[in-house]
């Protein structure tokens, strides 16, 4: 399951070597410039909007990879109607991130220097 890392420069989309395969991406950094909001849901299926292009989906199961809408961008990492986060963005390749919250992970927190 994909991992949200804080570092200094930002946070880390860890994704394990199956979701680079079947997501068509590799893990990446976003920028804390960039992040807007960081929100906890309690469904984040309910949050996927577009087409998924390229990437892997089964309603309601998996949604990993791409989605496209409105000529905007997201990146999915999700997997059923589980909690997670929504990270919103300014800027960049993506316009949010979305991912699933499997391992009870605290919600992701800038460093004190660079504050959301």
């Amino acid at each position: 399951m994909a991992k949200l890392v804080s570092l200094p420069t930002g946070l880390e989309v860890a994704l394990t070597p199956k979701e680079e395969i079947f997501g068509l991406k590799k893990s990446f950094t976003i920028p804390w410039m960039q992040i807007v909001t960081i929100a906890e849901v309690t469904d984040l299926w309910v949050h996927i909007r577009g087409i998924r292009a390229p990437g892997t989906g089964f309603p309601g199961v998996i949604m990993l990879g791409t989605t496209r809408y409105q000529g905007k961008k997201d990146f999915n990492a999700v997997y059923g109607h589980k909690p997670g986060f929504v990270i919103s963005l300014n800027g960049g390749l993506y316009a949010r991130v979305l991912a699933t919250n499997t391992q009870n992970q605290p919600k992701p927190q800038a460093p004190i220097s660079n504050p959301i």
